[in-house]
């Protein structure tokens, strides 16, 4: 369960997601107070095997890197918290969308923690050997 309700409008984690749903959550992106339930509300999406549309992982990857590298202080830096998150969200074997999500923000960020590197190079190898 989410600690903050989020706007009901906002698609349920098993539909599809539609280009009018994938505006839907643009909106959102932008006018929700900073807050790790929305994008654990995107996660849940990703996690989802219900189709996507094709806009979909580019605004799954730029909303949460976004998010991640850039709206959380100090910008540009991935604390252990936030990687720690981030590791923790994509999970062991995570989806490809979610393995361009870990490089876009390791390529982005500043500086991240010591072991955040050794964490998303060990989630991409198994997707390589698929």
């Amino acid at each position: 369960m989410l600690d903050v309700d989020l706007p009901t409008t906002l698609i349920a984690p098993h539909l599809p997601v539609t280009k009018d749903e994938l505006r839907r959550l643009a909106q959102a992106a932008e006018t929700l107070p900073e807050s790790d339930d929305f994008y654990d509300h995107l996660f849940q999406l990703e996690a989802n095997e219900a189709p996507k549309c094709a806009d979909w992982a580019q605004f799954f990857v730029e909303t949460l890197a976004a998010h991640v590298v850039w709206n959380l202080r100090p910008t540009g830096v991935v604390n252990e918290a936030q990687g720690e998150w981030l590791i923790r969200q994509c999970g062991t074997r995570p989806s490809p969308t979610c393995c361009l999500l870990l490089t876009h923000v390791q390529k982005q960020a500043h500086r991240v923690p010591i072991w955040f590197g050794a964490a998303v190079k060990a989630r991409l190898e198994p997707r390589c050997r698929d």
